[in-house]
């Protein structure tokens, strides 16, 4: 499949793709956790990201949004990825099959076997497809999160991008 890490998914056996606009995306979930405002549209709206997630913590579960896969999500939250899919019972198969709104369980403990940056920052990023999300592009990047993403460029973390759109990385 198109834009998604080859198999077997294993940490250097090469490099995704961008994930198609039809892979799943995810929204970190805490307890009793609030989102708080973290900037102004450039039309003088507050934006509001999804929930985030304190460095160095892991969330108890994690949807998936559109633009992310399994693979990254284990990325972002320096967990090992057989660990993600066992907890939620699924096979490498079924982590291709995933779609926008999959809840998934995210282990406490274990760390990513590897480097979590999946290719360097930059610091900025050129949005260069119309299906590209904030959830995507952070997958690009592999340990970046959507949610700083979001807030370094004032907008909401489900802001529609267009091609051409320059976003800075933090």
């Amino acid at each position: 499949m198109e834009g998604l890490p080859p198999r077997p998914w294993k940490p250097g056996t090469g490099t995704p793709g961008t994930p198609s606009a039809d892979l799943p995306t995810a929204t970190p979930t805490l307890n009793n956790s609030t989102p708080t405002n973290v900037g102004v549209s450039s039309g003088g709206t507050p934006v509001t990201p999804a929930t985030s997630v304190p460095p160095g913590s892991r969330p108890a579960s994690y949807t998936l949004q559109k633009g992310e896969f399994p693979y990254c999500i284990a990325r972002r939250y320096n967990l090992d990825p057989d660990e993600l899919l066992a907890i939620n019972s699924l096979t490498t198969q079924d982590a291709y099959s995933l779609v926008s709104g999959t809840v998934l369980k995210i282990p406490q403990t274990g760390t990513f076997p590897g480097n979590r940056a999946l290719q360097p920052h930059p610091a900025t990023y050129t949005v260069a497809s119309a299906d590209e999300t904030v959830y995507s592009v952070a997958c690009k990047y592999g340990d970046v999160d959507p949610n700083a993403i979001a807030t370094a460029n004032s907008i909401a973390v489900t802001a529609k991008l267009t091609v051409g759109q320059q976003l800075q990385i933090p």
